[in-house]
């Protein structure tokens, strides 16, 4: 199973406490890993006192500017936790970065979830559906970044429920803020679901969906 890790653009852990060693690609395509991180000493801590991977659907509750593929040495642990397993372990190292993982995808992806929440209402209001329509031309380098920007202003004046995510698809220019949208905008489609296997089914349709547009294998369980 592929474990993924993502940081910020210069590669440290979301809460700045870590400086990853981060791999690089060789002229051919292939990658070198970086180094491994100095191992952790003494008892193990999920969240508190280990380093942390994601796996499967998990992947959406962390996405951040750059994704890399993540290994551990030796073994590694899965902990049950409310909100999905914890996978965690004593040393590990980055090995190479998916690079599919960008400001265009990200854009894209969230494009995608806001027309899912959108799909949802009757009849959507006309600003939302242009907000989206924007945005994936700007993703795909066919609107300024002036369009952009009246696209959002345009979205945030759009006040019922399911129509907001049109506003993070037209979210701002950096990769940071569409990485963040990316993640919005999953989260709150999965709490569109009625119930708990419906948020579980919407989730593994996501992270599908994610995984198709980076060419990342789909692992099952």
């Amino acid at each position: 199973m592929t474990l993924y890790k993502f940081t910020d653009e210069s590669g440290r852990t979301h809460n700045g406490e870590f400086q990853w060693s981060l791999p690089v690609q060789n002229t051919d395509g292939s990658w070198t890993p970086g180094n491994w991180a100095p191992p952790i000493v003494g008892r193990l801590h999920v969240c508190k006192r280990a380093y942390h991977a994601a796996k499967n659907e998990q992947i959406l509750s962390w996405l951040r500017p750059r994704m890399f593929e993540i290994e551990f040495r030796a073994r590694h642990y899965t902990k049950r936790w409310p909100n999905g397993d914890k996978v965690y372990g004593r040393q590990a190292r980055l090995i190479r970065e998916v690079t599919a993982w960008n400001n265009r995808t990200a854009r894209l992806f969230a494009v995608w979830c806001a027309r899912q929440a959108l799909e949802s209402i009757t009849t959507p209001y006309w600003k939302s559906v242009a907000a989206c329509n924007v945005a994936e031309r700007y993703a795909n380098g066919q609107a300024t970044d002036f369009e952009l920007a009246i696209a959002r202003a345009d979205a945030i004046s759009v006040p019922w429920r399911g129509q907001q995510y049109s506003q993070w698809a037209a979210g701002s220019t950096t990769l940071c803020s569409a990485s963040a949208a990316a993640r919005d905008a999953a989260y709150n489609l999965t709490q569109m679901a009625p119930s708990m296997a419906a948020r579980n089914k919407a989730r593994d349709v996501q992270y599908r969906q994610l995984m198709q547009m980076l060419g990342e294998k789909i692992d099952i369980g």
